[in-house]
């Protein structure tokens, strides 16, 4: 069951259109949740039995931000209503609030579809630069929250690196989770293989795992590695193979050289 967040600030919400946009906002959420950013999506936020209208009331009131996938069929239905919500919000507040994507539709299309929208900065999506566009939306986020002094713990898409790591038990992890490798084992440093977890805490809910913990040819780091769960390759019984987002400051003080990897008898 989803934990009710109603009476919580959002970091954003996600307006689109059903008709032609579902899986790109799909797509665009996943990315951003592994920002570590609290984002409202309707495919995760609505219950069954839920008022549809009411739901998005509170992702309105409660969201700071929205990101507008502008596609041929938004203006159409409830997208163009939550819109006029949105920019009722806009009207009150001094930073952004929204952030125009364009789905298969032209600046020129939007011009005449609404000219409002079309006046505030916005960048083209596609499946093949979802990522990028998810960057861009959390550094734009980045940006609004320091004029406001509101801290983000993450720093944009080039500060991080990601880590392969594999975990050799089911672990309850979704993309999006924040994790703290504790303990982990590696043949060389984890740019070039993947490292295995031994001791992993999943901050949301305080979950602990252990994994393998035997003595072989590469020892125990003891290193923490903490960030974001960006993507899930594999997640069985017998093994739980993610990747893990992570400053790269961090990242970088890991040993180049191999033999501090290596067990020491």
């Amino acid at each position: 069951m989803t934990e009710s967040k109603d009476d919580e600030n959002r970091d954003l919400m996600i307006s689109y259109s059903h008709s032609d946009s579902s899986e790109i906002a799909e797509m665009l959420f996943e990315e951003l949740t592994g920002y570590g950013l609290d984002v409202w999506y309707d495919e995760v936020d609505i219950s069954i039995g839920d008022r549809i209208s009411n739901s998005i009331d509170r992702g309105l009131q409660t969201s700071n931000h929205a990101v507008v996938i502008v596609s041929p069929s938004y203006f159409e239905g409830m997208s163009d209503l939550e819109l006029g919500g949105l920019f009722k919000k806009q009207s009150r507040s001094d930073g952004k609030v929204i952030l125009p994507v364009l789905y298969e539709i032209s600046f020129e299309e939007l011009e005449q579809q609404s000219w409002s929208l079309s006046d505030l900065h916005g960048v083209e999506i596609s499946k093949d630069n979802v990522q990028e566009v998810a960057s861009k939306v959390f550094q734009s986020i980045k940006d609004a929250s320091e004029e406001q002094e509101v801290n983000l713990e993450d720093a944009p898409s080039n500060h991080f690196a990601e880590v392969q790591a594999s975990f050799k038990d089911l672990a309850d992890i979704e993309k999006g989770d924040k994790v703290r490798i504790d303990r982990w084992r590696s043949k060389d440093h984890p740019r070039n293989t993947t490292i295995t977890v031994v001791e992993m805490t999943v901050l949301k809910n305080s979950q602990e795992y252990s994994g393998s913990n035997f003595v072989g040819t590469t020892q125990v780091q003891k290193i923490p590695l903490e960030g974001y769960i960006s993507d899930i390759s594999n997640k069985t019984t017998g093994s739980t193979d993610f990747e893990l987002r992570i400053p790269r400051d961090e990242y970088d003080e890991l040993p180049d050289d191999r033999d501090a990897y290596k067990s020491v008898f």
